[in-house]
């Protein structure tokens, strides 16, 4: 009885670990995500910057 429940707490907690694994990556995506959404303007607006500048 004892050993099953073990057996059970231990796949919960790999169960457990896979979900913060998963909420670590989409996490990382959304920083990724944002990160490009802000660099991008800035990007633009500096190229145009200096496209206007050198000409």
């Amino acid at each position: 009885m004892s050993e099953r429940d073990q057996h059970t707490s231990r796949e919960r907690k790999r169960l457990r670990d896979k979900r913060s694994a998963k909420t670590i990556v989409v996490f990382s995506v959304m920083v990724f995500t944002i990160m490009t959404l802000t660099m991008m303007p800035t990007a633009g607006a500096t190229m145009v910057l200096i496209r206007c500048g050198g000409i």
